[in-house]
């Protein structure tokens, strides 16, 4: 339930997955929030579950832009699904609002 609402509003604030940048952090902070991964720091400190998730997805999104190479962080158009009749689009087409 967690993962969805952070889904729903990475969604909804046009974060695009469709970039490294953006997909690697996101990933390991889920996978980290809803696997209940727990880090311990002390007797009386421990870090887990979504806690842990969201400073790691914070702070892996910034190395990540900090190292990242330039193509990683270009506006990439994300992963494209093109939804049309069959056999209307073919890879020659370039503009579609041409046709």
């Amino acid at each position: 339930m967690i993962g969805l609402l952070g889904a729903k509003i990475w969604k909804e604030n046009g974060v695009d997955l469709g970039k490294p940048v953006n997909l690697v952090p996101v990933s390991a902070g889920i996978i980290i929030g809803i696997g209940n991964v727990s880090l311990q720091f002390s007797e009386g400190f421990v870090l887990s579950g979504i806690a842990l998730g969201t400073i790691v997805t914070v702070g892996v999104y910034h190395l990540a832009n900090a190292l990242a190479p330039k193509e990683f962080k270009d506006d990439s158009g994300g992963a494209v699904l093109i939804v049309d009749e069959p056999g209307i689009w073919t890879d020659g087409d370039n503009d579609p609002a041409a046709r």
